[in-house]
């Protein structure tokens, strides 16, 4: 009973703080986003035209780039060919022509331009091309079909085959990675305010699993966790203050459980708003797109296990200095720390470079890796999860190589066992050093 009643105080005192309200607005923000998305499928013909507003282009380094506002593309003939291969239904064919024949010159220019920027002739396409002179010839029909190849493959379309068929037409054919069910689409927020194209024939799954993954890696993971590390930073010291520790203290309660339940009580505050973030974004995604993935909600539990690691070695520090500018520092240079461990040891169990780290370093980093929390890792195991259930459901053929491989050691059990015991083990040191201290 005195439990529970002390996580009603907890609660309450979450529910009381300003920040709460704070980060709660923000997330509701972030779901409003969500419910704000519109995402309708295009007609193929619609979508190969789509693709083709984007061709107009040419970039160099640095973002330098010249346009080509003349050189429009009209999509026609668009077709569903005959079953070939394991992908029966998604090969198009349709035929690429130029709106304006007199954007001839704009498409032979860009087309050279596009070549020579790729070869490394010129870094600046807008400027000529060594030793051509104006008017552009004809480029040869492999440059000019090269350069639509890259064009629609830079909007999504991988297997992509151009065929000219005379000045400024051609034969285009498109096979889809994979089962299907559009072209593309058009996608909007803030109810349509701005729209955009995706193509590639990306399912609806895909995109709403992006769009969740970049929620649960950054929103929530990176901005979210950091946020939320900075506000509760102040609840250990503030209860140490001279005047609130002597009236805490006086109560018929222990100081390891007194600290036990101010940790639980940052936990409660983290899953609270990971559930109005998560959840919320989770409904809104799947009502707007209609695609339901119920593993994204995994997602929850997952942050707030971030968090119980990360905020373990915040109240350690806490206790220790009764400062919350230090728990912050040392809490963020102890999450880069366990970044860079987790990443240095996917650098040397990767498999093109093996053999160029000595064995002893790899020995080293595979200790730490295994004493040290897994916090990138559980960001993209989560992401691993989201996409198999993604694969499972629509692209399972297609879609098992684009799942990422982890080296050796890394799953869930481990990433688990190893951050529970290393709170554990932060909370159990604050605990015995707050036992031991004169207040």
């Amino acid at each position: 009973m005195k439990f529970f009643a002390f996580m009603k105080d907890s609660l309450r005192e979450t529910i009381d703080k300003k920040s709460f309200w704070v980060l709660g607005i923000i997330a509701f923000v972030f779901v409003f986003l969500c419910f704000s998305i519109s995402f309708s499928p295009l007609a193929p013909a619609d979508a190969f035209q789509e693709a083709t507003k984007s061709f107009g282009i040419v970039i160099g380094k640095g973002f330098k780039h010249k346009r080509f506002d003349k050189m429009a593309f009209e999509v026609s003939n668009c077709r569903e060919l005959a079953p070939e291969g394991e992908w029966a239904e998604n090969r198009y064919e349709f035929t690429l022509k130029l709106k304006d024949p007199a954007a001839l010159q704009e498409f032979y220019e860009a087309a050279w331009k596009e070549e020579a920027v790729q070869q490394g002739r010129i870094t600046d396409p807008a400027l000529d091309v060594p030793g051509m002179q104006t008017p552009y010839a004809a480029p040869p029909v492999g440059t000019q079909a090269s350069f639509l190849k890259k064009r629609f493959q830079q909007a999504g379309y991988l297997w992509i085959d151009a065929r000219p068929e005379g000045e400024g037409v051609f034969t285009i054919r498109w096979t889809a990675f994979g089962p299907h069910k559009a072209v593309g689409y058009k996608f909007g927020v803030l109810f349509g305010l701005h729209e955009g194209f995706i193509g590639s024939g990306a399912s609806v799954g895909a995109v709403a699993a992006g769009i969740q993954i970049l929620f649960a890696e950054w929103v929530a993971g990176v901005f979210g966790l950091l946020a939320a590390l900075i506000f509760t930073a102040f609840a250990v010291p503030g209860m140490l203050e001279k005047g609130n520790i002597e009236i805490l203290l006086s109560k018929p309660i222990g100081r390891t459980t007194l600290l036990i339940y101010k940790y639980l009580g940052g936990l409660v505050y983290v899953f609270l708003l990971a559930v109005v973030l998560i959840g919320g974004s989770w409904l809104a995604i799947s009502m707007r797109m209609n695609y339901w993935n119920a593993s994204y909600l995994w997602s929850i539990g997952i942050l707030t296990f971030q968090f119980a690691i990360l905020y373990s070695i915040s109240v350690l520090f806490a206790v220790l200095w009764r400062s919350w500018l230090g728990s912050i520092l040392m809490t963020t240079i102890a999450w880069i720390g366990f970044w860079g461990i987790n990443y240095i040891h996917a650098e040397i169990h990767d498999p093109s470079k093996i053999g160029q780290v000595s064995e002893k370093w790899v020995s080293v980093i595979d200790l730490l890796y295994y004493i040290f929390p897994k916090t990138r890792y559980l960001d993209k195991l989560n992401s691993q999860m989201l996409l198999k259930s993604l694969f499972a459901d629509e692209l399972k053929k297609a879609g098992e190589g684009a799942i990422p491989a982890f080296p050796p050691g890394v799953n869930w059990e481990v990433a688990i066992i190893s951050g529970a015991l290393f709170a554990a083990a932060m909370i159990a040191l604050a605990c015995w050093r707050f036992a031991k201290r004169d207040y």
